[in-house]
């Protein structure tokens, strides 16, 4: 449940970052023109969005299925983390050195609290490990990946 929760809490943020940056690009003005006007600016951030809604929609069919599937929460649970990283990256990148003030934006504590999602719930090699146990032909359950029988 840890590694749904730590999926949520990201793609929350992540969608806040979005339009926190998207109000940003519309107000801020860089070389004549607002920040939203530039192709390249304004096609990544569809970019992030679309991958953003990804994961709420892989979330939400995860949860969906009325029982934890622990290879599921784990894959899910990565990518949130190193989507998160990704967006916050961006979008601090798009507010420039101003990203970074915590005065100014929420920006700097949603960074903090991205790379702790990273390694909140189990870093990623331990995490992509489960995945792994799980593909093995003779996986029967949890215990095996917690320190059952190996082979």
């Amino acid at each position: 449940h840890e590694r749904m929760s730590i999926a949520g809490q990201v793609a929350s943020s992540c969608q806040r970052v979005l339009g926190v940056t998207h109000a940003r690009m519309v107000q801020r003005r860089q070389f004549g023109a607002r920040l939203f006007e530039h192709q390249a600016l304004r096609l990544r951030m569809a970019d992030l969005q679309a991958r953003v809604d990804l994961l709420r929609h892989g979330l939400n069919g995860v949860a969906a299925q009325g029982r934890l599937d622990l290879r599921a929460a784990a894959a899910v649970k990565v990518t949130a983390a190193r989507l998160g990283e990704e967006v916050l990256s961006e979008c601090m990148h798009i507010f420039g050195g101003s990203g970074y003030l915590v005065d100014e934006t929420p920006l700097g504590r949603w960074w903090r609290d991205m790379k702790l999602a990273r390694v909140g719930g189990g870093t990623d090699e331990v995490l992509w490990e489960l995945v792994a146990a799980a593909m093995k032909p003779d996986f029967d359950g949890y215990a095996e990946m917690i320190g059952g029988p190996t082979d």
